[in-house]
């Protein structure tokens, strides 16, 4: 069994092949890490080339009273947005912040505590959450409960951490498709050899070798996953550092009114569990898909189906088309940001919950069926 598995693998990927893919991959990661040093060269700062900077630019601190003043006060009679790049680079995450709360405009608002700007960022939350819910079926306390709305946050420098996360989507949809690739011939190479008739008239037929190539398919995707990963944050970590790992992610501007309260590190990992709810959910898709056909050329053009598809169903303003379908599509569940942003829920339950649990239970559902679609195939072939 062991061998037969082992065999079964090397012939789905070889060391060969997944050797050429993780090579093409780590180049892929300096690209996109050329990108990231890019991105904030065009923020047109003298003091930032490559981001580095920020490491010694952005001190720890806390976004309270005197932080919240300081900013009023010395950015007040500035004309923004148009003058926002002549504040100092190292107060623009707390500038960004207070437009959240505050708007371009801060003509009058001068002496704010802590608590009256955190409760202004609280109204702003909760309307979100109700504008939401009133056009989603009244479900209005979909997002996680912040353990303090109320809380000062605190900042720093957390580039490493926020580059690897806000690239995360990108890496995880790269993996899918390689593993669409990778899988989509698993069910038909025995006819693409002309060795079918001979591996049915085996002792154990097709059904011992079907049940190894479901589990190696599961292996591999993950083995695949992990290592593309690994690659994809080391140089990033490498040149940005892992500081900041226990800041809040409320400490970065894109997230600042998000609900979910968690660390960096935190963030990370939950990208990681559900990136592989989504790969896995592929790897599933995928041998349903080998199953069914019967060539697999129609297999890949399926998978430009399913990506078009996904991308449609996303840009369409059908509520219940993105809402029912499209979040469950394995391309949408790897867009990690939307869980931190968006004020959806199902049924009162927050996104970063329903959805990867939902995938999980379509999931089993497929595993389930999968062996008699298998059998059927089986005896519609024989």
């Amino acid at each position: 069994m062991s061998y037969l598995s082992k065999l079964n693998r090397s012939k789905i990927l070889n060391i060969n092949v997944f050797g050429f893919l993780m090579s093409l991959f780590l180049i892929l990661t300096f690209y996109n890490l050329d990108t990231i040093k890019t991105g904030y060269l065009n923020q047109a700062r003298y003091e930032v080339t490559d981001g580095t900077e920020y490491r010694y630019l952005y001190q720890p601190e806390v976004l309270d009273k005197v932080k919240i003043n300081k900013i009023l006060d010395k950015y007040g009679k500035l004309s923004l947005p148009e003058d926002r790049n002549r504040a100092d680079v190292a107060d623009l995450p707390a500038l960004d912040m207070i437009i959240q709360v505050y708007g371009w405009d801060w003509t009058g608002i001068r002496d704010v505590s802590a608590k009256k700007f955190y409760q202004d960022r609280a109204d702003i939350i909760r309307s979100a959450q109700e504008k939401a819910g009133s056009s989603r079926e009244g479900n209005s306390n979909g997002t996680f409960a912040a353990a303090s709305l109320s809380e000062p946050i605190r900042i720093g420098y957390a580039e490493g951490w926020k580059n690897v996360n806000s690239g995360m989507s990108q890496c995880v949809f790269i993996v899918l498709v390689l593993i669409f690739i990778v899988l989509v011939p698993i069910f038909n190479e025995d006819e693409a050899l002309g060795v079918d008739g001979l591996v049915k008239s085996t002792k154990f037929g097709k059904r011992k070798l079907s049940r190894i190539r479901i589990i190696n398919a599961f292996q591999l995707s993950s083995l695949l996953y992990l290592a593309a990963v690994a690659i994809y944050i080391t140089p990033i970590f490498f040149m940005y550092g892992v500081q900041g790992a226990d800041l809040p992610i409320q400490s970065s501007p894109q997230f600042f009114l998000s609900m979910v309260e968690v660390n960096y590190f935190e963030q990370f990992l939950i990208n990681l569990v559900i990136g592989y709810v989504a790969i896995s959910l592929m790897t599933g898709i995928t041998l349903l898909i080998s199953v069914l056909v019967t060539e697999v050329y129609t297999g890949y053009a399926l998978l430009l189906f399913t990506i078009a598809i996904s991308y449609a169903i996303q840009m369409s303003k059908v509520f219940f088309l993105k809402h029912y379908v499209g979040n469950f599509l394995p391309m949408q569940i790897a867009e990690f940001n939307s869980y931190y942003t968006s004020f959806e829920s199902y049924g009162g339950i927050s996104t970063i919950i329903a959805v990867p649990s939902i995938a999980v239970a379509v999931l089993f559902m497929l595993l389930l069926f999968l062996p008699k679609w298998i059998n059927k195939r089986m005896r519609f072939t024989s």
